[in-house]
């Protein structure tokens, strides 16, 4: 198998600025060597550390790039997808939005984008929380992350036009101990239209794609024509959730046990539906039917008792995760919401 490796192939005209003639690769270690950030479909993120210059020290960077999985098939998709993102990225300027880097090649001709280095995805963060049984994240740093991350979309939004398109804790990167909050990974980035919804108008090939399990109901619907920035206010919903109940939505309400008798791993696939996998092949079936039945509704909050520092919180994860996307709150009024509290 030849991997991700394929014959060169034609770049769009409006990505040929973005990736260019490089005349000096970037050198990437051996893989031993590099810290594995995050993976999706077909791409991983490494952080590789810059050799500093005289005079001064320079900063890791992110780099993603096609995983050895992704074949021949599904590569030009991939890299497409690479390149797209990178042609947002450049465009965008927000503190609350990882920064782009460059778009360079290793010395195997493979396309990498260069990012700021993120440090650690919430979603990661917060499984380590839930491993450890620290119980919810603190309603401090659960606001700091509800208000850079609204500041963040509210400017995609309003100021960009765009639906970020996947959103969910594994996309969004913690720098420091809460210092700041980043939104990552717009390999699937929308365009709207002035009334906030996918626009089709200029863009008919569109598409929502996202990941099922932070999806909201009329995204599930597969009606392209009624998706929209509030649809991405239902994933800021759960993405709450998540930070209360550490865990990824409706994956802690499906009807099934996982005891030490019946041990199942459920696995998260990007852009994809939840992935369980069992010694029983019908308990694997009842199981993923048991949480995709549960897609696009409000999880219910665990049973725990939380301190009224976690009110303006909790309401707000109400807001979002209404079933009809009128009645919840846009990126703008979740800014004005923790301006007010």
């Amino acid at each position: 198998m030849d991997g991700c490796k394929t014959p060169p192939r034609a770049i769009p005209k409006h990505l040929k600025p973005i990736v260019g003639e490089l005349t000096t690769p970037l050198r990437i270690p051996a893989t031993p060597q590099l810290q594995k950030l995050g993976f999706g479909t077909g791409v991983e993120v490494l952080r590789v550390k810059r050799s500093p210059r005289p005079g001064h020290l320079r900063s890791p960077w992110a780099i993603k790039r096609l995983n050895k999985q992704c074949d021949g098939t599904h590569a030009p998709l991939y890299n497409q997808r690479l390149m797209e993102e990178a042609s947002i990225l450049r465009k965008l300027d927000h503190p609350n939005i990882v920064g782009f880097r460059n778009m360079l090649k290793d010395k195997h001709g493979q396309l990498c984008l260069a990012m700021e280095d993120g440090h650690q995805s919430l979603g990661d963060l917060l499984e380590t929380r839930s491993e450890e049984d620290l119980g919810p994240l603190e309603a401090s740093k659960t606001i700091k992350v509800c208000k850079d991350i609204a500041n963040a979309l509210n400017y995609l939004h309003t100021s960009m036009k765009l639906l970020h398109g996947d959103l969910k804790s594994f996309n969004i990167l913690i720098k420091g101990n809460f210092d700041v909050c980043k939104l990552c990974d717009f390999g699937v980035s929308q365009p709207l239209d002035e009334h906030g919804y996918l626009d089709l108008k200029n863009h008919p090939d569109a598409r929502y794609i996202g990941t099922d399990l932070w999806s909201a109901p009329e995204v599930l619907k597969y009606d392209q024509s009624i998706v929209g920035a509030k649809s991405e206010m239902f994933s800021y919903g759960l993405i709450i959730y998540e930070m209360v109940a550490l865990n990824p939505p409706h994956i802690g309400g499906a009807n099934f046990d996982t005891t030490a008798d019946n041990e199942s791993v459920i696995s998260i696939k990007d852009d994809s539906v939840i992935s369980v996998k069992d010694s029983d092949d019908e308990t694997e079936k009842t199981m993923e039917k048991s949480i995709t039945a549960l897609f696009g509704t409000r999880p219910p909050l665990p049973d725990f008792l939380f301190s009224d520092d976690y009110n303006n919180i909790l309401g707000l994860f109400f807001l979002c995760t209404n079933q009809e996307p009128d009645e919840r709150p846009s990126a703008k009024e979740c800014v004005r919401y923790f301006e007010k509290c």
